[in-house]
């Protein structure tokens, strides 16, 4: 609880017990800021939240209410300061803290680098996939977007310090960053994973889309670090506008830490890091080219915050990562794929068969129309048989779809609306040696608030 006269020094004598930035989530006694969004602006909320027991408001225009108003110039740019003063600074809670950002491998990289940390020391994750701690059991936050809304960021966060969790690893959206979800949390390390044109659906062009990237690098703290991958050729970008001491992982061996001799397979992967000059052996159940790539990015990190190489490999000997190219029973699943990582990871799979290649396809409602078509092109090319679905298990009209299929003129395909159905139908069609490749699927088995298909059940049904 805080009294909010020390808030801006407004001198309103009232205790509140938490702060809300949606009028839904109110509680009594609860200040509610009245934040400004693109499509709607929480000042047209504010009876919906007295009436749940909001004691006061921050407000940036004159509003007639009953309860006490804390006048700002700019709520959305007051934010900020507003979880600060409540939460306190979250930059003095923690030994480390780790931003990572990038077009493809985030969640992996963030809960590897968490999975790592914990092997010695103890940490937080907050990412694509929940909230993670061996301190802390966190199902009751649930994770809508990349990058949490900053009060829910910041009350977990809280949480984190509460139960002495040192060291925290945050996955970061470009969208989240440009909407300055992470408040003024800086990173002692920050960490992009790679840059490509996929999501600028979301931004109105690629400048856009690469400036929010950039704003990780601003929130680097004065000594701290800033971890790039030397292969895209867009990490200098991010080098160059950075004041931070750069180190880089990749396939080049100009590297700070690289890799060579990879032999992959469909259940696990080998290969050497080089790190100093010296070698070492990695064999992990992660699979695919995309995979090395993250290894190797959280492995650099993790040295970086004062562990030893050999106890990075170690953490990461049994390490798997639910959906993302997990293979469970012989039946590849892959929750969030990029355009570049989808041909990665086709690619791997056409050189790794032994028999056919089935794929079931789905996208979320909210991609760019060019990654629509190049999803249909490349999981056509390299596959025997596509099956194209929706990841709203709705029939009718789909956008997804009809970019996925619309220029298509190839007739190794199906589309089926219901996404049960569809894996089911692509189960069925399996052979010994056949691999089944189930993309997307995220938003409905992780939320589960829509019609949920769990793929793992279905597997479980279908193969022994």
């Amino acid at each position: 609880m805080k009294n909010l006269k020390t808030l801006f020094n407004c001198g309103i004598d009232v205790v509140i017990s938490g702060v809300q930035l949606n009028s839904k989530q109110v509680k009594k006694g609860d200040l509610f800021i009245c934040r400004k969004g693109i499509n709607s602006d929480a000042h047209d909320f504010i009876n919906e939240a007295i009436e749940n027991g909001a004691l006061a408001l921050v407000c940036d225009r004159n509003v007639n209410v009953k309860v006490p108003v804390v006048m700002v110039n700019d709520v959305n740019f007051s934010i900020p300061e507003i979880m600060d003063w409540y939460y306190g600074n979250p930059n003095n809670k923690f030994k480390n803290v780790v931003g990572v950002t990038g077009t493809a491998g985030k969640t992996t990289v963030c809960n590897l680098i968490n999975e790592i940390l914990n092997y010695k020391l103890n940490c937080g994750c907050i990412g694509t996939n929940g909230v993670h701690s061996k301190k802390y059991n966190f199902k009751e936050f649930d994770v809508p977007n990349t990058t949490l809304p900053i009060d829910k960021l910041y009350k977990i966060i809280d949480k984190f310090k509460e139960n002495k969790v040192d060291n925290i690893v945050i996955e970061s959206s470009s969208y989240g960053l440009k909407q300055n979800r992470l408040g003024n949390i800086t990173f002692d390390i920050a960490l992009v994973t790679n840059f490509s044109e996929a999501h600028i659906g979301e931004h109105s062009d690629i400048k856009d889309y690469l400036s929010s990237k950039l704003e990780i690098v601003h929130k680097i703290k004065k000594n701290g670090y800033l971890v790039l991958n030397a292969d895209d050729i867009n990490h200098h970008y991010f080098k160059d506008k950075s004041t931070a001491k750069a180190f880089t992982f990749g396939k080049n061996d100009k590297a700070d830490l690289y890799f060579k001799n990879i032999k992959e397979g469909l259940y696990e992967t080998d290969f050497i890091i080089v790190y100093k000059g010296n070698e070492y052996n990695i064999k992990t159940k992660l699979i695919g080219i995309n995979n090395v790539y993250n290894i190797c990015a959280s492995v650099l990190t993790c040295i970086l915050l004062g562990l030893t190489i050999e106890d990075c490999i170690s953490a990461i000997n049994n390490f798997s990562m639910k959906g993302r190219m997990e293979n469970y029973k012989g039946v590849i699943i892959d929750f969030a794929v990029t355009v570049d990582a989808l041909r990665k990871d086709m690619q791997f799979l056409s050189k790794n068969k032994k028999g056919k290649i089935i794929s079931v396809i789905g996208r979320l409602e909210e991609r760019d129309i060019f990654e629509y078509k190049e999803f249909g092109k490349i999981s056509t090319k390299y596959s025997d048989y596509v099956i194209f679905t929706t990841d709203r298990n709705k029939s009718g009209i789909s956008l997804a779809l009809e970019g996925m299929t619309g220029t298509l003129s190839c007739d190794n395909y199906e589309v089926i609306y219901d996404r049960g159905k569809a894996i089911e139908k692509a189960l069925e069609m399996k052979q010994r040696d056949d691999v089944v490749y189930i993309v997307g699927c995220e938003y409905l088995y992780r939320r589960n608030k829509e019609v949920c298909v769990n793929p793992y059940d279905l597997i479980d049904r279908y193969v022994h």
